[in-house]
């Protein structure tokens, strides 16, 4: 990574960090509160605009935070070369898949589109 682009990164990784906090304090919150309640109460919970939007929120950036740590070790364990440039790829792509098909799950979920 270029001296340039060093910082934007670290700051990112730093920012999504301090974000997941909250939003993973609130859902081992509602896990636990929901654990053994039957499916209707959790989809009813998750049906809810503000907590389909948590739960949003928590999955896209935890994604991107994942990303963006492969991503780090890619550059520092692989060589320069065409490997590293595939790896790269393929972080982004897997990242842009797990987002999409978990997306999908919560809008689902959330009864915003009918499958």
């Amino acid at each position: 990574m270029s001296g340039h682009r060093g910082s934007g990164h670290f700051f990112r990784q730093r920012f999504t960090a301090v974000l997941l906090i909250p939003l993973t304090v609130w859902f081992v919150y509602n896990v636990a509160r929901y654990t053994g309640a039957d499916h209707s109460t959790v989809a009813a919970f998750l049906s809810a605009p503000m907590n389909a939007g948590m739960l949003l929120a928590l999955i896209l950036i935890g994604v991107y935070h994942m990303v963006l740590g492969i991503q780090v070790v890619i550059e520092d364990y692989v060589e320069e070369g065409g490997t590293r440039s595939l790896l790269m790829g393929l972080n982004t792509v897997f990242g842009l898949l797990a987002a999409a098909a978990c997306g999908l799950a919560v809008a689902k979920l959330a009864n915003w589109i009918q499958i």
